[in-house]
């Protein structure tokens, strides 16, 4: 289709152009309210009782890795695309996350360090807070009570660091007019599209109604 034979379809189906229009403008609209996201990222690390010096990480992954499964029982996690993703930039604007620390690629996982990762998101600092300090304290209920269960003594317990800490919760904002720029092709797209396609379901129309017409002219010539 060329240039010339575009414009004439778009003008020659104007109708269908004029409402995917209105409904661009509305997008661009939605996308321009100011959203109230609020997020921040927390990492859990698991350490030897005090006086170990002896290389404890792979005991202390596999610490890290039952308290982690004992906290997510019942809670599954929002899906993301990779373990470097965000749950904000997945779409998510109210949850949480608690997962073991991956630096696998996009095709494996790789757990080599006893940490924890911890991600809120939520509409204001003070619920991001709240529900934080939640997870934590969660968290160390279940790494005091397993230990305790196993007879391990106060002294010799496995202990946990936040960092950072205090906790850094930042104001999401995305690029306003990346998303306009979004909504304007999106709309440019489908009023092609759906010129198009509107043309060729009216040519089809017009065929069927024009088939019977043929037909009984051709019974009567004959």
């Amino acid at each position: 289709m060329t240039r010339f034979e575009l414009v004439r379809l778009l003008v020659r189906r104007w109708y269908v152009v004029l409402v995917v229009a209105i409904a661009t403008v509305v997008g661009v609209g939605l996308v321009q309210q100011p959203t109230q996201v609020y997020s921040t990222e927390v990492n859990v690390m698991f350490l030897p009782p005090d006086g170990v010096l002896m290389d404890q990480t792979e005991s202390l992954i596999y610490f890290t890795a039952m308290v982690e499964r004992q906290f997510n029982q019942g809670h599954v996690d929002p899906k993301v695309s990779s373990a470097s993703a965000t749950l904000y930039g997945a779409g998510v604007r109210q949850g949480y996350s608690v997962s073991l620390y991956d630096t696998g690629g996009q095709w494996q996982t790789n757990f080599n360090r006893p940490v924890l990762q911890v991600e809120v998101v939520d509409s204001s600092q003070a619920a991001v807070q709240a529900q934080l300090d939640k997870i934590l304290a969660k968290i160390d209920s279940i790494a005091v009570q397993s230990q305790t269960l196993a007879g391990v003594k106060s002294k010799s317990m496995i202990r946990s660091n936040q960092s950072p800490n205090p906790a850094v919760i930042v104001h999401v904002v995305g690029s306003k007019w990346r998303a306009a720029a979004g909504v304007l092709c999106l709309g440019l797209g489908l009023s092609v599209g759906a010129c198009y396609y509107t043309d060729l379901l009216m040519a089809r129309r017009r065929r069927r109604r024009s088939a019977p017409a043929l037909a009984l002219a051709d019974t009567f010539s004959r």
